[in-house]
């Protein structure tokens, strides 16, 4: 035994992994982030298993951030894996993160009930809601043939985002994050003694139990404490 080398043993041993408390640990952006990246490298190996490694189920089953919506009947008559539509999103928690906005797909007339055009759109003009804002993509429908090109290029943005706290994409990222994560029931007594709710502490960004002798005050609109001014 003693020209046995056992760190081979060791090298291929199982190693638990980290636990969901200790993910719970983190801040609220790095628990985001780490979340999102698990669901997209998660629905890439699906598409690389479906369209690259030929594993394909009959059906096919909805991956976390894609799902086969319909098929391209001009592409082999609509037969086969490469005429597959599939439908993406990325998501923070369990919301659908904004991509962009929606633009009309085709010259587009809109008719009132006699016939006649109350409006015009070009293809490729933006989408205006009742208000005229845009109106916003929280989907992207692409040919599965770039199905595996569009994950990575989410992923793109997830670094962007990773890598640039301060910008406008992070921000949307941040905020949804921070609604997606709060804590769904009230603070445990038993831990928490006389804490009556959760607020938001920004220089921890995390969710911590408090109560208005705390300094916060409850908003309604919020469902939330704040910090008192």
């Amino acid at each position: 035994m003693k020209n046995f080398n056992f760190n081979q043993l060791s090298d291929l041993a199982y190693v638990k992994p980290a636990s969901k408390a200790k993910d719970e640990q983190l801040p609220i952006f790095e628990r985001a982030m780490k979340a999102a990246r698990q669901k997209l490298e998660r629905s890439i190996s699906d598409a690389e298993g479906r369209y690259v490694e030929d594993k394909a189920y009959g059906n096919a089953k909805p991956s976390l951030l894609w799902r086969v919506v319909k098929t391209d009947k001009t592409v082999n008559n609509g037969d086969g894996l490469e005429a597959e539509v599939c439908r993406v999103n990325l998501k923070v928690g369990i919301s659908k993160y904004p991509l962009g906005v929606q633009t009309w797909k085709e010259d587009t007339e809109l008719l009132d009930e006699n016939g006649a055009v109350i409006a015009r759109f070009s293809k490729g003009e933006v989408k205006k809601d009742e208000d005229g804002n845009d109106v916003i993509k929280y989907d992207e429908e692409v040919a599965s043939g770039n199905l595996i090109a569009l994950l990575n290029t989410l992923g793109s943005l997830l670094d962007f985002i990773d890598e640039n706290r301060d910008s406008e994409e992070a921000e949307v990222f941040a905020g949804m994050a921070i609604a997606g994560l709060k804590p769904k029931s009230a603070p445990s007594l038993t831990q928490n003694p006389g804490k009556t709710g959760w607020g938001y502490d920004e220089e921890e960004d995390r969710w911590i139990a408090v109560c208005e002798a705390d300094g916060w005050t409850w908003n309604e609109d919020e469902s939330a404490f704040l910090r008192t001014a």
